[in-house]
């Protein structure tokens, strides 16, 4: 387990952190938690399976990285900006955060709500679409 192993390190040496440990755990065969605040893009793509939690402390997406776009999208979020530039990850942190939001089928406050209730499912029944999506 890690708590915040990135914690004020920059993006460059985050990334090489979450690197090695990603490595020494497949070397030496084991699950790795950790806890990383606001990733970058590059750590964000490290990991194997991501768990998002609200300002509730709610879970509101666990699975792999590459369908949580897909998943919240399905719920009226639009994940990633390009015209800001803004990646996945700070998207990610943006929404979930924010309580202000009109145009989405699930308020953020209840995001952990929708996740207990829908998204798990949703992910069995929709992972291989998206990952197909994502690998195009």
């Amino acid at each position: 387990m890690q708590d915040e192993p990135t914690t004020g390190l920059d993006s460059s040496m985050s990334h090489r952190v979450v690197h090695l440990v990603k490595g020494l755990a497949r070397t030496m065969a084991i699950n790795m938690v950790a806890v990383v605040h606001q990733p970058s893009q590059a750590v964000f793509e490290l990991f194997d399976t991501l768990m998002l939690l609200t300002n509730e402390k709610m879970v509101a997406y666990q699975g792999p990285p590459w369908a949580v776009a897909a998943y919240f999208q399905q719920l009226g979020y639009g994940v990633v900006s390009s015209a800001r530039n803004t990646s996945v990850a700070e998207s990610l942190l943006e929404f979930v955060t924010k309580a202000d939001s009109t145009l989405v089928k699930v308020k953020p406050s209840d995001l952990g709500a929708a996740w207990q209730l829908s998204g798990s499912q949703w992910l069995r029944d929709n992972a291989r679409g998206a990952l197909k999506k994502e690998l195009e």
